[in-house]
């Protein structure tokens, strides 16, 4: 293992000697500025900070009898926001909305009596009945049956046939997964034989 420098005694001996001599500069240079008066308590060198803020304080422009009041005026008030009441809020919309339109005030829109006649046409174990009605139900959309979104997990995706094809957003007839070849890849200009002319999509990802 190296030895940390110094290594001998002469190079310890003269880096403490250097120590010594600077330490002993530094009281000297201090003891002969205090016995002339320049250090500490000295009114010639003292500084002027002071003197310079309290200047400045006096300079300052002073506050008028009737500001002075509005302001203690306004540190006695008591300072706070009005509570905010959401559900009123809620109802005063709801109230509007029932003047303007009635029909959106209503969650969901009313059943078609076809579909509601599937409920007294045979039973769940056949195929009909209840069970048949809550399969039709279920096959339509959100958007189809609510004027509005009722939950948050709907705000997703919400009438989202409007923007997208419904061909385009339906899961492929085979296999789990597949290429995003709609939305991920470009267009390369390069006719593809099965398609017959047609523009496929390269594997060049953005």
């Amino acid at each position: 293992m190296a030895r940390n420098y110094p290594a001998d005694i002469a190079a310890q001996k003269s880096l403490e000697e250097r120590y010594t001599k600077e330490r002993d500069a530094q009281l000297h240079w201090y003891m002969a500025r205090r016995a002339s008066g320049k250090v500490g308590g000295g009114t010639e060198t003292r500084s002027r900070q002071m003197e310079v803020f309290k200047r400045r304080l006096e300079l300052a422009p002073t506050m008028t009898d009737d500001l002075r009041q509005s302001v203690e005026k306004f540190k006695t008030q008591k300072h706070t926001k009005p509570k905010r009441n959401e559900n009123q809020e809620v109802l005063d919309a709801i109230s509007r909305l029932k003047e303007s339109d009635p029909s959106l005030c209503v969650e969901m829109r009313p059943i078609s009596p076809r579909t509601r006649g599937l409920l007294y046409q045979g039973f769940s174990r056949e195929g009909r009945g209840r069970g048949l009605y809550l399969k039709e139900r279920a096959a339509k959309a959100p958007e189809d049956k609510y004027q509005f979104p009722i939950v948050s997990s709907w705000e997703y995706g919400w009438k989202l046939g409007e923007v997208i094809k419904v061909a385009d957003i339906k899961k492929p007839p085979f296999g789990r997964t597949r290429l995003i070849n709609d939305t991920f890849y470009t267009r390369t200009g390069i006719p593809d034989r099965q398609t017959q002319g047609l523009l496929i999509r390269s594997k060049t990802v953005f």
